[in-house]
This record gives C-alpha cells, structure tokens and sequence, in this order.
C-alpha cells in the first residue's frame, strides 16, 4: 500500500523544526540537558529533537488522498509541565480552516472528549525494539509507529553549498605521502535528510495486550539475527531433545525469572522446533524448521538455524511496555496473532471529527 511505502523527508519539511530548534536552544536553555545531565551544544540539541518532525511529516503523507491535513506543533513554554499533549492537537481543512483536537487552558492541553488522541512513536531503523512508557499509555489512544533513517550529515543540507574544491589543499606542501596518512576530502555529501516509513498504526489496548511489561532495572532479550545451521555443526549436547513450539505467539523461557526476560516470537504454528540440551541457553538457540515458514520478519526456508538474542539495555526510570520493533511493522503481519492494525479507522475518525465540528472553525 501507499501508505506504508517509504517517503524522503525534504528540507522543507525539516526547516521549520530547525528554526524551532534554533529559537528553543536560545529561550529555553533548561531543555538543553540532554540524558545523563549532559548539556547539549547547538548540533546535539538539534538532533535529540529532530524525530519531532516526524509528526506532521507522517501524517500529512497518511492523509495525503484525504482533504485534510495536520497542525504540526510549534509552541514554546516556560513551564515543562505545561508541554504535555498529544502529538497531534490539529486539522486543517481547505482554505486553511482549523479544527483543533487540544486547546491549551491556563497551565495545560485538555483534549476534546471525542477526538482521537494521537501518539507518534518514532523508532530507528537499526532499533530492534520499542517500547512504551507507562504514563503514556492508556486504552483508546492511536499509536502510530514510523521507522526513521536521517543521513549523519544531513545538516549539510541547510548549508550554502560552497565549492568542494576549496577544500583541496596543494600537492606542494607533501613530499612523501605514501603510508597515505593524508586524506582527500569526502566529495560525496548528502543531497537528501533522511526517510520514513510508517509501520503501522494500533490501538492502546492493542499493545497492552501484545507488549511485555519491563520495570526499571529489567533488560528484555530480542532477536538480533538469524542464519543457517547445519546439524552436524550443532554440539552434541545441544541436541539432545526436541521441543515442538505449539503456540504461534512464542515467549521462550529458559530460566525461572520474575518477569518474561525474552520478547514474544511470532510464528505460524507447528512448523518449528527447538533444538536443545538439558539446560536451554541463553544468547542464542538451535530450531529445526519443519516445513516453510515465517518466524517475525523472517521467512525461512527447510532447514536447521541458529538464533541469537542480545539485552535491550534500557536506562528509563519509568515502568515501559516492550515488543520486538518488527511486530508494529504492518507488513509483517501474517496472521491474527499479530496486533490489529487501524490506520484506516483512525483515517476515518480524523475526517469525521474534522466535518463535524467545521462550524466552530478558526480561519
């Protein structure tokens, strides 16, 4: 579909959050702490905050067939607590008329009782996983998940393009470069910011009921590859008995623990088999696959296959929900034990609300 395909985020779409960016260092210099209460220079402030243009960027490509659009958010407070709100407070309809869904009153947003409320969750594409905090969930919001990719350099985008050739220095200052210890300037600099890809869009209780619950101190283990095993090449005392996996939501548990240390797996029943010892590992296991199947995002073929799991080592105070980043990716989904995606009713809610309240307008 349209919709999931991968789009560029243009200098356009970037240079109002840069200029918000700019003006925020200057007037709010309490939001520069960045996470370990290191203070940001100008370039890691702009980058901490680059994924908030996410937001309309997303969603205006979501409703690019729709006659509506979205209100990026681009206020500024002197009071951090007063910040807090969905991530979309707005649509606009033709001729620029403006339905908010938030309207700020004294000290904080309060968001209209039947308007969807919209959380954007921005991951990278090298992220594994995602998770969601616990004072941002609650059962009837949207959370949409969009895959990002920005070019390390793509601040050059916003400079003037000088000649490349000035960099050059001459060849009469070098007599002997032959260990080639100096080097050519780059010349291949980045003409694009980044792209984005939306993964898809869930309900709150979507996510509760999918998503594994970590509280602080607690690291989950997800899948970070998967490859081709011969069984010759599996030790002998890792295949001493065979475990058919029954449920097509897997969660592996080695050891007894106080809470589910791996992310689910996700696979189509009965096609897979763990290959293991008396006492089950913990970085990676040995499956059997039975007939063709998927398991996550990965097709895989007959065969034998080592999986290999690290920690998410998460540093958030708060108490989070967690699941493997691949399981929002709605092209994935491939069958109904995957969570529900909704972008199509979320669409239609988004429009409905917009023509029904057209009468209370702003122009």
């Amino acid at each position: 579909m349209k919709m999931f395909e991968k789009i560029e985020i243009t200098k356009k779409d970037f240079l109002p959050l840069l200029q918000w960016c700019l003006i925020k260092y200057k007037l709010d210099p309490a939001s520069r702490q960045g996470i370990g209460g290191r203070e940001d220079k100008v370039g890691g402030f702009i980058d901490r905050f680059s994924n908030q243009c996410v937001n309309w960027i997303i969603f205006n490509h979501i409703l690019s067939s729709e006659k509506i659009s979205v209100d990026p958010d681009m206020f500024f407070y002197n009071a951090k607590s007063a910040k807090k709100c969905a991530d979309i407070i707005g649509i606009k309809g033709e001729n620029d008329k403006l339905v908010p869904l938030s309207y700020f009153v004294k000290d904080e947003w309060v968001h209209e009782d039947n308007a969807p409320f919209v959380e954007v969750k921005t991951v990278r594409k090298s992220q594994y996983c995602s998770g969601l905090g616990l004072p941002q969930y609650d059962d009837n919001h949207y959370y949409v998940y969009v895959e990002s990719e920005f070019d390390e350099l793509y601040l050059y985008n916003f400079f003037e393009k000088s000649s490349e050739e000035n960099l050059e220095m001459s060849d009469r200052y070098i007599k002997d470069n032959s260990e080639n210890i100096i080097k050519s300037p780059v010349l291949s600099l980045p003409n694009n910011i980044g792209t984005l890809r939306l993964l898809g869009i869930y309900k709150g209780h979507e996510l509760k009921k999918h998503n594994l619950e970590y509280k602080q101190g607690q690291h989950p283990r997800y899948i970070s590859s998967i490859e081709s095993f011969n069984l010759e090449d599996i030790p002998e005392n890792k295949k001493t008995c065979n475990t058919l996996i029954n449920d097509k939501r897997f969660i592996y548990e080695p050891i007894d623990n106080d809470y589910k240390e791996f992310l689910p797996i996700y696979n189509d029943g009965a096609s897979i088999e763990l290959v293991h010892g008396e006492q089950k590992t913990m970085t990676y296991i040995y499956i059997n696959v039975i007939n063709k199947c998927f398991l996550n995002e990965y097709s895989l073929e007959k065969g034998y296959y080592k999986v290999s799991f690290k920690r998410f080592m998460r540093s958030s105070k708060e108490t989070e929900i967690i699941n493997h980043k691949s399981v929002y990716d709605s092209t994935n989904n491939k069958s109904n034990h995957f969570p529900i995606e909704v972008s199509d009713k979320l669409i239609q809610e988004l429009g409905e609300f917009f023509n029904e309240n057209q009468g209370n307008t702003i122009c």
